[in-house]
């Protein structure tokens, strides 16, 4: 589990699913949590200095996001992309990106926050059709 927070990060108490999940999918891009980890709710709550409910609700959005994969009687665990699949994920991102820049109406957070977000659907869609035809 996480264990390079600060003294500060650790004393204030964060009821806030949307800054669980932040911390949590900054966790993941910085290696603290490696790809196929368990997650647990005891640890994270210990983690994050929040209670179960929030923990939850974050592990639902991260899951959403596809940074989180849950499991029935399993559990919380860290996403795996393959090499393949985040390949895929930046030339949608990157395409998607071109576009809403042509229509210009978003500004560049909403930009990427929009373009990763169909990205990742958009290549669990493709796995989930090639898994029903195989």
């Amino acid at each position: 589990m996480p264990e390079n927070h600060t003294a500060d990060s650790m004393t204030v108490r964060r009821d806030d699913p949307d800054d669980v999940v932040a911390r949590l999918e900054e966790d993941i891009i910085f290696g603290r949590l490696a790809p196929g980890a368990r997650l647990t709710e005891d640890a994270l709550m210990s983690a994050y200095g929040t209670s179960r409910h929030f923990v939850r609700q974050a592990l639902v959005d991260a899951e959403r996001r596809g940074i989180v994969r849950r499991e029935k009687n399993v559990g919380a665990t860290v996403r795996f992309y393959s090499a393949d699949e985040v390949r895929q994920i930046y030339e949608v991102r990157e395409m998607l990106t071109r576009q809403a820049a042509l229509i210009g109406y978003l500004d560049a957070f909403a930009l990427y926050t929009a373009a990763s977000g169909a990205a990742v659907l958009l290549v669990m869609l493709v796995r989930r059709r090639r898994a029903a035809g195989a």
